[in-house]
């Protein structure tokens, strides 16, 4: 009986660590090309999503860093319009 619990768990690890490898790769190949280091190579998009970010700090204030990110991409005719973090939040550049 503990030989088959030991096999049910190996097989259990193995499949699991097959489902994180396949998971993986899936995403690996569809960001391929998606992504940009340069932001003179990011084509122009009518809509730009700032992910992972928040227009203001909890006590109110602006946070510079977004604010900066926002501004260069409006400067540099990237984006008409970005978003903080959600789709919903969209604010005239």
């Amino acid at each position: 009986m503990k030989r088959k619990i030991k096999y049910l768990l190996v097989f259990i690890v193995l499949i699991m660590t097959l489902a994180l490898y396949l998971s993986n790769k899936i995403i690996d190949d569809s960001a391929n090309g998606k992504l940009y280091s340069d932001a003179a190579s990011i084509p122009y998009n009518k809509v730009g999503l700032l992910l992972g970010t928040s227009k203001y700090l909890p006590d109110g204030r602006q946070i510079l860093f977004t604010q900066t990110r926002r501004s260069l991409l409006a400067q540099n005719n990237k984006v008409c319009y970005s978003a903080y973090g959600c789709a919903y939040a969209v604010f005239n550049s």
